[in-house]
């Protein structure tokens, strides 16, 4: 209860009761005489307008309680799209951990565990590098040292014929079917003594291509035999027969080169195999008989690493490694591109040379001591016929036979042979 009106009297209550009655009439005088202003006129309109449904929104009218209300529509229509969104990752999220062996409700102890793994994987991925040539495999830099490891080899053969290699291996193993008796040749293999997986050499020698069997170093047949090797092992070769052309024959002769090999580099398959195509076997055997080591295909790998650095050190003292032979159809244009030097570099380096002098073949011109051309000549000597396949010979041949055993492999194989087919 109101205690100052308690203690008023009757006519007092009256009194103040037509003064406030009094004060309510002035005020809603003064409203009445106040002007509307446009803005309170259309707002009154659109009131009217939504009591009648004219819906007067469709000509851009709104009162501000439909803004209001608009707005508020927008914004839980918002939340539903981001809610839906954020579900469907989720259950995208738990899918790929089911299909990864894991449950859709995990701790955050097993995700912790799952995330820590993912990272230990990508840094396997990286330290696991993949090179793009052979000469990356081998630090061919002339501030590197030199690293000739069959397993880096191995891995580096095994990538290419899984990617741009594959194709030419593919085709090699189909032309193989259909040229020799697989299994007959491998029984040859087994009765001279040696592994039958050998019988590969012949793939990373032709692929089994007819038109590669004639080599321009006069290697003749799907196993290259040089004349004098060949008829060594019992070929025949005149004007009116080659046997270095009959697959089976040539394998013959094959397995036995390689078993005498074998027994002749301290019965080690790996140097046997690159003797096979390399003389540096024959310059290591010298060096090891002289050190009185023995033989090894690792320590062949140590003994070519240290004439590679000899190599890079006579490169990196400007020595006279650091020049360029001209080859045939060589031009001021095509030596600068390839060694990334300037036409003025280079004439700076050769005073005897102009900007329209006449280079020929054989030709050699010194190259300006710089740090990506020491580079660049280092791979170009690694790049020598027999050097790089005295290092990349007998990873190259064993990647072959391990994909031969790969099931996956295999089945690229059946599958272009059923397409061939049809």
């Amino acid at each position: 209860m109101d205690i100052e009106n308690f203690y008023l009297n009757d006519d007092s209550k009256k009194v103040k009761k037509e003064e406030s009655e009094k004060s309510e009439k002035r005020e809603t005088s003064k409203k009445k005489e106040q002007p509307i202003t446009r803005r309170k006129a259309l707002k009154r309109l659109a009131g009217a307008a939504v009591g009648v449904g004219l819906g007067l929104s469709g000509i851009g009218i709104f009162t501000a309680e439909e803004k209001r209300k608009k707005r508020a529509e927008d914004r839980d229509l918002q939340k539903k799209s981001v809610g839906k969104k954020e579900e469907s990752e989720n259950m995208e999220n738990n899918e790929v951990l089911e299909a990864e062996g894991g449950t859709a409700d995990i701790t955050e102890e097993e995700r912790g565990e799952r995330e820590e793994i993912v990272v230990q994987e990508e840094g396997l991925e990286k330290q696991d590098k993949i090179y793009g040539s052979i000469e990356e495999v081998c630090k061919l830099k002339v501030d590197e040292k030199t690293s000739f490891k069959k397993k880096d080899l191995m891995r580096y053969y095994e990538r290419y014929y899984s990617g741009a290699g594959k194709k030419n291996l593919v085709k090699g193993f189909l032309r193989m079917e259909k040229i020799v008796d697989i299994e007959k040749l491998k029984s040859i293999f087994v009765k001279e003594g040696v592994p039958e997986e050998l019988i590969y050499v012949s793939m990373t020698e032709t692929y089994w291509n007819p038109k590669k069997i004639v080599s321009n170093k006069q290697a003749v047949g799907f196993w290259q035999f040089l004349k004098k090797t060949g008829k060594q092992y019992g070929l025949t070769i005149n004007s009116k027969k080659d046997e270095r052309k009959d697959p089976l024959l040539a394998g013959r002769a094959c397995a036995r080169y390689l078993r005498d090999l074998y027994e002749e580099y301290d019965n080690d398959w790996d140097l046997a195999l690159n003797k096979y195509n390399s003389g540096y076997p024959h310059k290591y055997k010298k060096h090891a008989r002289g050190k009185k080591e023995a033989m090894s295909y690792d320590n062949f790998l140590s003994y070519m690493e240290k004439r590679f650095d000899m190599n890079k050190k006579i490169i990196a003292s400007g020595g006279y490694y650091l020049n360029h032979k001209v080859k045939k159809r060589d031009n001021f244009n095509k030596i600068t591109a390839k060694y990334k030097i300037s036409l003025d570099e280079l004439l700076k380096v050769n005073p005897s040379l102009k900007k329209r002098s006449i280079i020929y073949p054989g030709q050699k011109l010194d190259l300006p001591v710089k740090k990506h051309v020491m580079d660049l000549v280092s791979e170009e000597k690694f790049k020598e016929w027999a050097y790089k396949e005295a290092i990349g010979y007998t990873p190259n041949v064993l990647a072959v036979i391990k994909l031969s055993k790969d099931k996956n492999f295999l089945a690229s194989v059946a599958k272009e042979s059923k397409q061939k087919r049809v």
